[in-house]
């Protein structure tokens, strides 16, 4: 396994962008609305945890709930990685769950029929947007994910 990949056990290991090779996948705009400022910062997609259905964030999470068929983890890695990338483009729609604001804010990468969730972090040292998890709606059944806000660019 590349160097670049990381160990089972890192949940906070950023995975690299499969065309760029660093460790972003684009900037959150800053965006403000009337009841929320949502800051610019980088998106990372963080190798993550699965928890169970529904339950965890970042590249692990994704994978175990709809792609486990990928068996080879360098294969998911690259699979995820490339799924991302394409998600966070120029035109992507991005929606906010206002009704979630007395926790984390759910932001929502809107592209036909696909659903990429991002949730806003802090720490001591960073401010960035964590990929949370994605899912694909069958053509006509979206759910409503809250109003549009902005859109990248």
């Amino acid at each position: 396994m590349p160097a670049s990949y990381p160990l089972p056990g890192r949940p906070h290991h950023r995975i690299r962008h499969p065309t760029t090779d660093t460790e972003t996948f684009g900037t959150f705009p800053r965006i403000h609305t009337k009841r929320y400022v949502f800051p610019e910062a980088p998106i990372f997609l963080l190798f993550g945890e699965h928890r169970g259905p529904h339950r965890g964030y970042g590249f692990r999470h994704i994978h175990a709930q709809r792609f486990p068929d990928i068996e080879q983890i360098v294969d998911a890695i690259q699979h995820v990685a490339q799924l991302v990338a394409g998600m966070i483009a120029r035109g992507s729609s991005i929606h906010c769950e206002f009704a979630s604001l007395a926790r984390e804010v759910p932001l929502v990468i809107r592209q036909p029929n696909r659903v990429l969730v991002l949730e806003h972090r802090t720490s001591q040292h960073d401010d960035f947007y964590s990929v949370r998890t994605f899912y694909e709606e069958a053509a006509g059944r979206q759910k409503n994910k809250g109003p549009k806000i902005g859109a990248f660019e």
